[in-house]
């Protein structure tokens, strides 16, 4: 509310716009997933995620207006909502045979994400989104390199020789 010097109504109405952003991609997500699978969708999500992060960041370091970092946030919360669920799947369809475990690791490990970045944005406390868009930004390239190792020839951990 502070950072785009939002009213409590204002903040309400694009808290409710996120969530729709998030509804509509996840309703995008089941229309596709059939013809595309989870993991060409987890792809296509993380890189368009990263894609918008960056736009993001951009104009938050060019004072991009407020109307367009927002819309560029809602877009990327979308992007994120299909890459959570595709990713969720992908690893049930993995331990199959553990779905309880593996659904609780999973909400452990989602859980235990939101409160490290907690602490980490406070540590910037600065009067932007640049903290918040720093933050997405490092860790989408993480998940995309290590992503992109996994994948190479290169890798000696690698399970494609």
């Amino acid at each position: 509310m502070t950072v785009f010097q939002l009213s409590s109504t204002e903040f309400s109405l694009l808290f409710a716009a996120n969530v729709a952003a998030i509804m509509l991609a996840n309703w995008g997500n089941a229309r596709w997933v059939g013809q595309l699978g989870s993991a060409r969708l987890l792809t296509l999500a993380a890189y368009l995620a990263w894609i918008l992060a960056t736009i993001l960041l951009l104009g938050i370091i060019f004072t991009a207006p407020n109307w367009l970092q927002m819309g560029i946030i809602m877009l990327l919360m979308g992007a994120l909502g299909v890459c959570s669920v595709n990713a969720d799947a992908l690893i049930i369809m993995q331990f199959s045979n553990e779905t309880g475990t593996a659904s609780a690791v999973i909400g452990t490990l989602k859980w235990s994400c939101g409160a490290l970045a907690g602490p980490l944005l406070a540590l910037f406390a600065l009067p932007s989104a640049l903290p918040f868009a720093l933050l997405i930004t490092a860790a989408l390239t993480m998940i995309l390199l290590l992503n992109w190792l996994q994948n190479s020839k290169y890798c000696a951990l690698s399970k494609k020789h």
